[in-house]
């Protein structure tokens, strides 16, 4: 049985009046049961492994249907794991009603001044601010079709912006882990297409201080960028890793589209979805 631990109160996460919840599941080859500990209480519940997780209640349970209704209006973040392919080991992530995290910052406790090696492998903690890593999100999306959201809080009001794109694909660490999206909806701009082509991001090789496979010609945008690897042209009109509390932490677009006056940013997430 494998253990995974959780409360309805994850770190930088909105705080919810829900209960103490702890999860077990036991999976077999296509199915699982989840054992829900709710308080003093264990409740069991069974679900198929088709990535939809239709819930079936092996009891009338009221109180048990109500947190599930609940946890689901609100989109309860939840640390879980998942199998990725070449990884022989689960992945532990955070989940957020079936869309996994991939990028997580809020208060700028994980410095994202990393390697080539860090990007890949990924680094942080699910518990905290973390990045997934390349490696991972390139096994996922060539194994299967994937939409990707990107969110953006504002330092300015503290408000949530946000882009949506119908696929989301990278490429192999052969190809720089190019990133390739399309099917944008969202109030935060199109992310990765910008009136300047210079502000073009959807295409691009991913760049660190180590590796610099942008398309400045005389500088390394990533180093500009206080050393946040990204999706970088020459450079581009937002920054997911600079530096936390500075101008290099920023979504042009949201000045761009009169939605703040300020583009540095207080938090971002990045999440990706199986279709």
């Amino acid at each position: 049985m494998l253990p995974v631990s959780t409360t309805s109160r994850l770190a930088g996460w909105p705080s919810q009046p829900l209960p103490f919840i702890r999860l077990f599941s036991d999976c077999g080859m296509n199915t699982c049961v989840c054992y829900a500990h709710i308080g003093l209480v264990y409740k069991i519940l069974y679900f198929v492994l088709d990535d939809r997780l239709s819930f079936k209640l092996n009891n009338n349970d009221l109180r048990l249907m109500v947190w599930l209704m609940i946890s689901a209006a609100v989109a309860l973040p939840i640390q879980t794991t998942i199998s990725v392919p070449t990884f022989s080991q689960p992945i532990p992530v955070i989940s957020l009603n079936r869309w996994i995290v991939f990028l997580y910052r809020f208060d700028g406790n994980v410095d994202f001044n990393r390697t080539w090696a860090e990007y890949r492998n990924g680094f942080g903690d699910v518990t905290g601010e973390y990045w997934l890593g390349l490696e991972k999100l390139t096994q996922m999306t060539n194994n299967g079709q994937y939409r990707a959201r990107f969110e953006f809080k504002s330092i300015q009001n503290e408000s949530w912006f946000s882009s949506e794109y119908d696929s989301f694909q990278i490429d192999p660490e052969s190809n720089w882990y190019t990133i390739h999206v399309s099917g944008f909806t969202g109030d935060a701009g199109n992310q990765f297409y910008h009136p300047n082509l210079n502000g073009i991001q959807n295409g691009m090789n991913f760049s660190t201080w180590d590796s610099d496979n942008d398309r400045h010609s005389t500088l390394n945008c990533c180093i500009m960028m206080e050393r946040g690897g990204w999706w970088y042209n020459a450079c581009g009109a937002h920054s997911m890793t600079g530096s936390f509390g500075s101008p290099k932490f920023y979504n042009k677009w949201l000045t761009d589209l009169g939605l703040a006056t300020d583009p540095e940013l207080d938090g971002v997430r990045a999440m990706i979805q199986r279709v």
